[in-house]
C-alpha cells in the first residue's frame, strides 16, 4: 500500500469515526444518514477498488468548481436548517 492510499483510508475512516461519533449523540435525520453512509462507501470504493466497481466508481469524478457548489450548498443547507426548520 502506498503512503498517498494510506493517507487517503486513514482520512476517510478518521471522517467517518467522528460522524459515527456525531450521530451516537445526537439524533440525525435518515436522509442525512443515508447521503453519509453512500458518501463513505463511494470514498472507500474510489480508494480500495473492487475489480467489478472500480470501472463505474472512476467515472464518478467531480471538477474542483463542483465540490466546492457541494459544500456552500451543503453550508447553505445547515444554515437554513439551524435558524429556520430546527430553531
Amino acid at each position: 500500500m502506498t503512503l498517498d492510499r494510506a493517507f487517503r483510508l486513514s482520512s476517510i475512516l478518521l471522517a467517518a469515526t467522528g460522524f459515527a461519533s456525531l450521530t451516537l449523540s445526537i439524533p440525525l435525520p435518515f436522509w442525512l444518514l443515508t447521503l453519509a453512509g453512500a458518501a463513505f462507501a463511494l470514498a472507500l470504493l474510489r480508494v480500495n477498488p473492487t475489480p467489478g466497481i472500480s470501472g463505474v466508481v472512476q467515472h464518478l469524478r467531480f471538477s474542483a468548481l463542483t465540490w466546492n457548489i457541494f459544500l456552500l450548498l451543503a453550508f447553505a443547507g445547515f444554515w437554513i436548517d439551524l435558524l429556520l426548520v430546527s430553531q
